[in-house]
């Protein structure tokens, strides 16, 4: 079995199931805000340098054909983070459950997994929240996650660190620098404007992992490869894109691991998102997601469709159907 990384702090973590009401009307910056606040959980420069520390981690997660959002966080934080999740979202529900992910393996289950990865440097922004005035961003990748089979499971997960101000410096210095020309005079930097609307939020330290289950690796290999794609939407012309990066065979067994057990092994170097990015990728989905088939809802108006009606055209058994009505 793969050790634990040596730098990561032992200790107990809180498997939290959030939850909104169909009807609510929030944005992704609701979300911005908490991961404001979750910026001022410090590190010391040390524990930022050795990589050492409690990542927080944020999952969406399908399976059974639901799609669930959760938050994984050390014992020692999870007073702290749900009050500031009930603060942005006073309507949420905040459920203590039992850890989901080793249930997703037996000898019948074949996995794919891989993570996203910056393809320019981290100060170049992706798209946010707000350059998307019509559809939700998760839409594109939720729309994925609705369309299982009843044997498939698919997970993103990230996990995040606070990321200090170091990594705001060094994009201040690409801007400040320059572009040098062949005759050797210096002009402004072309991209000065985007980069300094990245470093002007904080930022996390991110790892973005993905993991496909089912029935055959052809299989799993596929949906893997969709669900990367559907995070296309978020590639900014002159900025930066999250690009599938997956491993070795022979690493692939202890990356599965690290992710079922959430540890900060194969944390990308120097992936830096700022708040706005993070909320992009994660945040609770409110009324703008509404028509998406299969989201974990709280709680519910009258006459809505229970949260396991299957969407497949398999079969259903009796039993089933029982559990259903």
């Amino acid at each position: 079995m793969p050790q634990e990384n040596p730098l990561e702090e032992p200790g107990e973590r809180v498997v939290l199931e959030l939850r909104l009401p169909r009807e609510t009307e929030h944005t992704p910056e609701t979300m911005a805000g908490v991961f404001a606040s979750l910026s001022n959980i410090k590190l010391s420069f040390f524990d930022r340098l050795l990589g050492k520390g409690k990542p927080l981690v944020f999952e969406i997660a399908t399976f059974d054909q639901v799609i669930h959002f959760y938050a994984v966080v050390p014992s020692e934080y999870q007073t702290y983070f749900e009050s500031q999740l009930s603060a942005q979202y006073p309507k949420s529900t905040l459920t203590v459950i039992p850890d989901y992910l080793p249930s997703w393996f037996s000898e019948k289950v074949v996995s794919s997994c891989g993570q996203l990865k910056l393809a320019a440097p981290f100060y170049y922004p992706l798209k946010t929240y707000s350059d998307f005035k019509e559809t939700d961003p998760l839409s594109s990748v939720l729309g994925i996650m609705a369309m299982t089979d009843k044997d498939e499971r698919m997970l993103m997960q990230i996990l995040v660190l606070p990321a200090g101000s170091g990594w705001q410096h060094v994009g201040a210095g690409v801007v400040r620098k320059g572009i040098y020309s062949i005759d050797g005079k210096v002009s402004a930097h072309p991209h000065a404007k985007i980069i300094e609307q990245k470093i002007n939020q904080q930022g996390f330290n991110c790892a973005i992992r993905l993991l496909v289950c089912s029935s055959n690796k052809m299989k799993s290999q596929s949906q893997l490869k969709n669900l990367a794609g559907s995070f296309g939407s978020l590639a900014l012309g002159e900025g930066n894109a999250l690009l599938l990066k997956t491993l070795s065979f022979w690493q692939e067994k202890k990356f599965l691991d690290a992710i079922i057990k959430r540890q900060s092994s194969y944390f990308p170097r120097k992936q830096v998102l700022n708040i706005s990015e993070l909320a992009t990728i994660f945040h609770l989905p409110s009324l703008t997601l509404a028509g998406i088939k299969n989201i974990a809802w709280g709680t519910r108006l009258t006459g809505e469709s229970p949260d396991n009606l299957p969407t497949a055209l398999s079969a259903v058994s009796e039993e089933e159907k029982k559990q259903i009505n």
